[in-house]
């Protein structure tokens, strides 16, 4: 449908026809984007509460009446509500999220799917595997369009677009440990080149693209550091190393705050999340996060920020998915930049759990205009969808026949795409008719969390965990000296793994 006109006569309540009259709401969440927006010559302290009434206004229930789908149709028609507003409330509607269905099942690696990213625009999808190849996806069509060796020579974990850069360059991470930079024609259909930028010492895991740059990204590896790259330049030089006791810890994740790109969220084998501030980055702000809780030593396996850059996803390995406050980081940072002990924030805001993030290193995200909605995997093969607000399971979806790891929400439409042990990939969009009872997805969300729940305390193998204690037993032995040209870099330094 033209963004101009109005839905088809006869199939106003159909999703697909509102996701293709989408055009007219690309920009649904600016306006929220643009109140909790960082100026330059804002003060942290003002950012903040701005931010946080921002926050509270997004949290605030919907009504019946606005959650109704011929009411917003009604809407719609007669101009009682701006477009875009309708289409937002269609997006963190609970029977769009419920109504969840299989439409695609991609096939074209061979092993894990690591890795699924949309481009900036939600027209590509970009998938990463086992198999060392990526792929290239035209949305909403998903036909493969391009797929090409990376150039890794281990797994790829993370393949991204970067920004404003017409879909022509991809970075892209992998257990080999190397950062490389790939290069695409104009029309994405053609692969030009891959060059090696950067190395970490064991596997690089996460990337993050500073918010609207084109040519900066940071990346995260098992040796703990965090490493700045710059394409104009194309170098590579460490940002800091994330250290506990001295000693860097196994990385998972790194990410920009996406309203003020100055702080990032680092997380790994830590109980707590890092933040820091890039500008003076040796040691972080403040530690986000909650005590141990249960038999395990505690780490995060991923950390992801909501749209508003006010709120922080974290899961834990064998544990629950945690909503924490990053106002307070934030403030931390304003006040006591150099701090000689960095404070620890205890800064829950909700907590989600019935799902299982155990045998793999797990993605959460949001989902939703304003991030109403928290996502994530488990080892149970199923999607779990939580209301960010009450922590209630809103929906879960079978998306494996063993793990789900990535999920990557559409950044416009209620798209979800998904992937995991299985060399596929699925793509979840809303169905007409294909809404599930409330009582049967508590049913089935039960079922599931009574399952995981009973392997939590059967003896198990952590192999993760292992690794990592094997690491640190190697680093305690090795030499305190290294030869490491990257050795007079900022951050704490001189850790480094040993050649395997």
């Amino acid at each position: 449908a033209d963004s101009g006109d109005d839905m088809p006569q006869g199939r106003e309540d159909s999703f697909e026809v509102v996701a293709q009259a989408s055009s007219a709401f690309d920009s649904s969440d600016e306006e929220y984007r643009a109140e909790a927006a960082y100026q330059p010559n804002d003060t942290i302290e003002g950012w903040c509460q701005q931010a946080k009434k921002a926050r509270e206004r997004s949290v605030k229930p919907l009504t019946s009446l606005s959650r109704n789908r011929s009411y917003l149709r009604h809407s719609y028609h007669n101009g009682l509500l701006p477009r875009q507003v309708c289409f937002e409330r269609l997006r963190a509607a609970p029977w769009t999220v419920a109504s969840l269905s299989l439409t695609h099942t991609l096939q074209t690696h061979d092993g894990c799917v690591n890795t699924v990213s949309f481009n900036d625009a939600g027209t590509t999808l970009l998938s990463g595997s086992d198999d060392c190849t990526i792929a290239v996806w035209h949305y909403p069509s998903f036909k493969r369009l391009l797929q090409f060796d990376s150039g890794h020579m281990g797994n790829v974990f993370q393949a991204k677009f970067m920004h404003a850069c017409n879909d022509t360059t991809v970075v892209t991470t992998a257990a080999d440990g190397q950062v490389r930079v790939i290069y695409l024609s104009s029309d994405g259909r053609v692969f030009r080149s891959t060059k090696q930028l950067a190395e970490h010492r064991g596997r690089a895991h996460k990337l993050s693209i500073e918010p609207g740059s084109s040519h900066c990204f940071l990346t995260s590896g098992e040796d703990g550091r965090i490493r700045s790259i710059d394409l104009r330049t194309e170098s590579a030089s460490i940002l800091t190393t994330v250290a506990d006791m001295g000693r860097g810890i196994d990385l998972h994740a790194v990410q920009h705050n996406p309203a003020h790109p100055n702080y990032i969220a680092a997380c790994g084998v830590a109980n707590f999340v890092y933040y820091y501030d890039v500008r003076h980055a040796i040691r972080p702000v403040v530690e986000l996060g909650e005590k141990p809780r249960g038999r395990h030593m505690d780490h995060i396996t991923h950390c992801i920020h909501d749209r508003s850059g006010t709120m922080l996803a974290a899961s834990y390995s064998d544990g629950d998915v945690v909503l924490l406050d990053c106002l307070q980081a934030l403030h931390y940072g304003a006040e006591a930049p150099q701090a000689e002990d960095w404070p620890q924030a205890h800064t829950e805001i909700q907590r989600y759990h019935g799902h299982r993030n155990y045998m793999t290193v797990k993605s959460c995200n949001f989902f939703g205009a304003r991030s109403e909605y928290v996502l994530s995997g488990s080892d149970d093969g199923h999607v779990w969808v939580y209301d960010r607000i009450t922590g209630e399971v809103v929906n879960v979806m079978e998306g494996d026949k063993d793990v789900v790891n990535c999920l990557e929400p559409h950044p416009i439409h209620p798209v979800l795409v998904t992937s995991g042990i299985d060399s596929t990939i699925k793509v979840w969009q809303p169905r007409l008719g294909a809404c599930q009872t409330t009582a049967g997805i508590a049913a089935t969300a039960r079922q599931l969390t009574q399952k995981n729940d009973d392997r939590r305390h059967q003896p198990q193998f952590d192999p993760d965990m292992f690794l990592a204690q094997a690491r640190q037993y190697l680093l305690q032995r090795a030499d305190n000296g290294s030869d490491d040209e990257d050795d007079d870099q900022p951050g704490i330094g001189g850790v480094q793994c040993p050649q395997s």
